[in-house]
């Protein structure tokens, strides 16, 4: 018996182990870039709902002072958040506000302050309270 020739097989179409490694790796670098761009909007957007929120504190403290409570009053009503490190009145400072060519038609005086907040980074990894970035608000009222 004389054993039977093999028929000749074409060339195997595939890809080698190089080009392989080569794929996964730019692969894994795409999903790593992926996932940090998603860490990243994740920080960013949660730092900007605390900038929010210390926002409407402050705005709020303002519409009280505007009411004629005055600062301490404002911190006992105010609502506790951990998102603010720090909420400062400045002195009230009188003006007396008039308009032109009507000296009889004078608003009157009024008083203006200057409200400072800053935002505390979740993590507390951030600038301790006294080095957070600082956010004013000027206020105006009228003096009764």
């Amino acid at each position: 018996m004389r054993p039977h020739p093999r028929p000749p097989q074409p060339p195997q179409a595939g890809y080698s182990l190089v080009e392989l490694t080569l794929a996964t790796s730019i692969l894994a670098v795409g999903v790593a870039a992926a996932a940090s761009l998603t860490i990243t909007s994740t920080r960013i957007e949660e730092m900007n709902h605390r900038k929010s929120r210390v926002l409407a504190l402050t705005e709020g403290a303002a519409r009280l002072w505007q009411l004629g409570l005055n600062p301490d009053q404002i911190a006992a009503l105010l609502p506790g958040d951990p998102a603010l490190a720090s909420l400062t009145f400045e002195a009230p400072t009188p003006i007396t506000a008039t308009r032109q060519g009507l000296p009889d038609a004078s608003p009157g005086p009024f008083e203006t302050i200057t409200l400072r907040s800053s935002v505390l980074r979740q993590d507390h990894s951030g600038p301790p309270p006294s080095d957070a970035p600082v956010h004013p608000l000027r206020e105006l009222r009228p003096i009764r």
